[in-house]
């Protein structure tokens, strides 16, 4: 393995394990309050994306393992490392689109949480402005 391929494993190791952490995170930040949903979406799709790189890293390592085992002839690959290999690469790409449907659910619904939180803000106004018109002695009529 050249230095520069060994940098890029090291780069890419430390990106993977930051976002994964972003991902977890943030979902325990949302833990208590808004664990609907959405947020399991999330947090299965953030499971997904966590073990379906370990496991193909695992699948990998067995393969080479058994091919060095063997000698140098073509790889024969077994039912199991197969599979495992066929498995981790189905669950990156599920684990992607529940976190992202998960995502997309959270957001609108933080949207509209949103929109009418302001306009009970703007209704609050309008009735203290009211208010205050009354005790002035106005009859506004």
């Amino acid at each position: 393995m050249s230095t520069a391929s060994s940098w890029l494993s090291i780069v890419s190791i430390v990106l993977f394990l930051g976002l994964m952490s972003c991902f977890w995170i943030g979902l325990a930040g949302m833990w208590r309050t808004r664990r609907g949903a959405p947020w399991w979406l999330m947090a299965i799709g953030t499971a997904l994306n966590t073990v379906g790189p370990i496991a193909y890293s695992l699948s990998m390592f067995m393969l080479f393992d058994s091919m060095g085992s063997r000698g140098a002839s073509a790889p024969s690959f077994s039912t199991s490392v197969s599979v495992m290999l066929g498995i981790s690469g189905v669950l990156i790409p599920c684990g992607i689109i529940l976190f992202a449907i998960g995502f997309a659910i959270h957001g609108q619904r933080a949207a509209r949480v949103q929109e009418r939180a302001k306009e009970l803000e703007e209704l609050v106004s309008a009735m203290s402005a009211e208010m205050d018109r009354m005790k002035t002695g106005g009859t506004g009529a």
